[in-house]
């Protein structure tokens, strides 16, 4: 990971090479002058001063309902580190969205609502907006995507998947996706779950349990009780954060038993802690049970649904497995080499602030 001293000295070695260029071609046209060439390393050099000038930029983040709530905190939280100009416009009156004709903003992120790059509200950008579609439209793509999405908006224009593995079931699912796809994750709030002090835990592990079998559920506690380990269990949508936070730090691991995860924050914020995680990953999205514990999506059937409960991962992390039968020698294995997995470093590395806001901004200026 480039530290911002790092980037500030790139951009700038690369503004200089610019301006060595601007004067080269203005002393080689002196005779021919060409105003063309001239004007165009200069849009690169003030677009690039730009990017390194942040409080100069602006970004709209425009939803008609209710943003996930930890997507809202963190591009917040981005914008705020990188010294950007932070907007939320709601979508209680369409004509909210007419402040993107009242203010001039670099970055339009469209949560979970269609505005067509060809919107009046637009036209004074002349090209130079860019626009990030997602990722709350839907969970398997339709609409206009699908159907008359305008392909002259390619390179101003992406849907945000936030994983590969999401890009590669949207590919699947419609062979008519017309929007490029990128993987834009939101960061983690690695100050609020900051490391766990290194002392003596008062339990084995935490179970992380999300919509998965009680069959699976029941066969997964078993093991644990056989091996001895004192453990709580946590149920996705039954705990609140704080209680989240206060059981991680007092467990030696994390044990998760999830269905797939577009991102995946609460494991996120386990591994900021620095919590190792061991995971009976999710491989297909069938694995999703509802309150009958019968299959989500059964009915797509025979479709692969490929998936994982895990799309940000390394072996720092923890260990990762796909079948109950290697849950007793995991655990083993774990505990036995507990300190030497660092989660949080990977986390620091891939999905700090910083970091997610730097995959944007690459985007951006491109």
């Amino acid at each position: 990971m480039n530290s911002s001293k790092e980037c500030c000295l790139e951009y700038k070695i690369v503004q200089i090479l610019l301006i060595v260029l601007l004067l080269i071609t203005i002393v080689k046209d002196s005779f021919l002058f060409n105003p063309r060439k001239i004007k165009t390393y200069l849009k690169f050099f003030i677009l690039l001063n730009m990017s390194n000038n942040n409080t100069d930029l602006k970004i709209i983040f425009y939803s008609k309902g209710d943003p996930h709530r930890k997507n809202l905190e963190s591009i917040k939280r981005m914008c705020h580190l990188t010294k950007f100009y932070f907007c939320r416009c709601e979508n209680e009156v369409y004509k909210n969205i007419s402040i993107l004709s009242r203010e001039s903003f670099i970055l339009l992120i469209c949560n979970d609502k269609y505005i067509s790059y060809k919107d009046p509200h637009l036209c004074q950008y002349k090209g130079n907006l860019k626009i990030i579609y997602g990722p709350q439209f839907f969970v398997f793509p339709e609409g206009i995507f699908t159907d008359k999405y305008d392909k002259e908006t390619k390179g101003k224009c992406i849907y945000n998947t936030l994983s590969l593995w999401v890009e590669k079931l949207y590919q699947e699912m419609s062979k008519n996706f017309l929007i490029d796809m990128g993987q834009f994750p939101f960061g983690i709030d690695i100050d609020y779950f900051f490391k766990k002090p290194e002392k003596d835990m008062d339990f084995d592990c935490l179970v992380y349990i999300k919509d998965r079998s009680q069959d699976i559920v029941n066969k997964i506690l078993n093991v644990l009780d056989l091996k001895g380990l004192s453990y709580n269990t946590i149920k996705y949508r039954n705990y609140n954060e704080n209680d989240y936070k206060n059981l991680l730090y007092k467990s030696k691991f994390m044990l998760v038993l999830d269905r797939h995860e577009s991102q995946g924050f609460a494991l996120q914020e386990a591994m900021s802690t620095n919590t190792p995680l061991l995971v009976l990953d999710s491989t297909t999205m069938y694995d999703e049970i509802d309150q009958s514990d019968k299959s989500v999506y059964d009915y797509l059937k025979p479709k692969k649904l490929l998936c994982t409960s895990v799309p940000y991962w390394s072996d720092k992390c923890g260990i990762k497995i796909y079948s109950i039968d290697d849950l007793s020698v995991s655990i083993d294995i774990l505990l036995d080499k507990l300190d030497s997995f660092k989660p949080r470093e990977y986390i620091i590395d891939n999905l700090s602030d910083e970091v997610c806001m730097k995959r944007i901004k690459d985007w951006i200026f491109q």
